[in-house]
């Protein structure tokens, strides 16, 4: 027996459902065939099956249109790259980016309750460039804070030694 992506998708959410309705005989014995039925495989095949928002993933291109691009994951579920996802500057083409049959790293961005997934590539660096930028202002915090104590110091004995000198006098 062998469940689809978007039946797994739907009984996970009609198990929701049942959960928010509460307890009743029919709801009791419909949740228990859910449950067999979620069950059935491991959870690690199950996780295999479904992506999670957020994830980055590596799919193959096997559909391009004027608005975007197919991608299918390893899994087997596809999903969209709409046009503006693609790159971080204006794309009119999409061919001019990607190939059929390109193994690209998309975003996983979001997915629709009806199991359509809307991927991101654009997305995909935007952790590493926003670590980047984390790390040079740190870099630069560093250095204006060493800039910063060298000049107190500088200032501060400035000021003993015109202290001492008024003393002597």
């Amino acid at each position: 027996m062998f469940l689809s992506k978007t039946e797994i998708f739907f009984f996970s959410k009609l198990q929701q459902c049942l959960d928010t309705i509460g307890q009743k005989p029919y709801v009791d014995t419909l949740r228990a065939y859910l449950y067999n039925k979620l069950n059935f495989f491991e959870r690690e095949d199950r996780e295999k099956f479904m992506v999670e928002v957020d994830s980055i993933v590596e799919g193959k291109v096997v559909g391009i249109t004027k608005f975007g691009a197919f991608i299918e994951l390893d899994d087997g579920s596809k999903g969209l790259v709409h046009i503006s996802e693609i790159a971080n500057h204006f794309v009119k083409d999409v061919n001019d980016h990607l190939k059929l049959n390109d193994r690209v790293k998309v975003k996983v961005i979001r997915i629709s309750p009806d199991g359509k997934i809307d991927f991101s590539i654009k997305r995909v660096n935007e952790d590493k460039e926003y670590e980047a930028k984390l790390e040079k202002s740190r870099a630069n915090f560093e250095q204006k804070m060493s800039r910063f104590l060298k000049q107190s110091q500088e200032k501060l004995s400035d000021l003993k030694r015109c202290q001492e000198a008024k003393r002597k006098r």
